[in-house]
């Protein structure tokens, strides 16, 4: 049933899956990076980005912007959405 409301792409890595990297949660999430694309420095990026808080020495503007250099490093293909995932960081 849920191989009905997922794409392609995802019904693909599914089924190419072995039990073994299902199993795995590194595996798996290796395995879904390197399908869509995903390399390790913007996995890197994307951890640094959700775990960044602000510093008690950062004013509201430094912190701003380090998130906004992170951002599109983190999550080049969301650059439509880029705004509403500051403000969710901020929150």
């Amino acid at each position: 049933m849920v191989q009905y409301h997922m794409d392609e792409a995802m019904v693909d890595v599914l089924s190419a899956l072995e039990v073994e990297e299902a199993g795995d949660y590194d595996k798996l999430k290796s395995t879904l990076f390197r399908v869509f694309g995903i390399n390790n420095s913007e996995e890197r990026y994307m951890k640094e980005f959700i775990n960044r808080r602000q510093r008690e020495n950062d004013s509201v503007e430094e912190y701003e912007g380090h998130l906004k250099r992170l951002l599109p490093k983190a999550f080049p293909q969301l650059k439509d959405q880029a705004d509403g995932i500051l403000l969710q960081q901020f929150g």
